[in-house]
């Protein structure tokens, strides 16, 4: 098996089910990949869709009390038999290519974190969240597809990937309930990786969070960009927070936004 992809899910049980479907469409040949499910702790009928679930490539899947998604990822990787794990959102529909695109940039590549695209699904619902998703998703992919690389890519997010070995000897610290990729990010620079960008690997988000839940994940952004840069004082410069007044009007207003929530 040579990539595995690890998702982690919470009560999106359609939502998962789209993102499944996408990596059910893929190019890559379905007897050198599977797809991992760690179910943490679902509440709704995610379980016993996933146990009726058989797809024609690997796939397996764990259920287990609500422990918050560094946990879930662990155990995931930690499941996974791929040479290589590609770390999905529950909420992404994934472009065709995006597994072998993986595949095919790891090659010769040792010390390498694989970024894809990630930009907003068309059926994501307007509105000022989407809205500003949308335009901050767009400026990332062209500041990417550029060339213009930064430390600050450097991060397990999703739709970025990882040599799985590595990925267990740098596993997510499940302190952070945030931020925990950044996190994971500045251990593996200080080892020597750097990232990665591959634009044909394409995840697309469908964006349906409302306000409420924009401003709570701004508090917590804040809460644990305080933790990173305590733990990890290189971390500083990279700081929103130290950034709050750069960029374009847009950028300048997001990160006031979320200073003060």
């Amino acid at each position: 098996m040579r990539v595995s992809v690890v998702i982690t899910t919470y009560n999106r049980r359609p939502s998962l089910e789209r993102c499944l479907k996408s990596l059910a469409e893929q190019t890559f040949p379905a007897d050198a990949y599977e797809v991992v499910v760690v179910a943490d702790g679902c509440s709704d009928d995610t379980d016993a869709f996933l146990k009726n679930y058989v797809p024609a490539h690997g796939f397996c899947w764990l259920s287990q009390a609500n422990q918050g998604q560094p946990t879930a990822q662990n155990v995931g990787i930690a499941a996974a038999s791929g040479d290589f794990v590609i770390l999905m959102d529950d909420d992404c529909i994934c472009g065709r290519e995006l597994v072998a695109a993986h595949s095919e940039a790891h090659r010769n590549e040792d010390l390498a974190v694989v970024i894809g695209a990630v930009l907003l699904h068309p059926d994501t619902p307007r509105g000022t969240p989407g809205d500003l998703k949308r335009q901050v998703e767009d400026t990332e992919f062209d500041r990417l597809n550029a060339g213009e690389i930064r430390r600050s890519d450097l991060m397990l997010c999703a739709n970025s990937s990882i040599a799985r070995q590595t990925a267990l000897e740098y596993p997510f610290d499940p302190a952070y309930k945030r931020m925990h990729d950044v996190e994971a990010g500045l251990r593996l620079w200080a080892k020597g990786y750097r990232p990665k960008f591959v634009a044909n690997a394409v995840a697309y988000e469908l964006f349906t969070k409302p306000v409420a839940g924009v401003l709570s994940d701004s508090r917590y952004q804040g809460k644990y960009e305080v933790l990173l840069t305590a733990q990890h004082p290189k971390f500083k410069p990279l700081a929103a927070l130290v950034r709050i007044n750069e960029g374009n009007p847009l950028k300048r207003w997001l990160r006031k936004q979320m200073a003060m929530h």
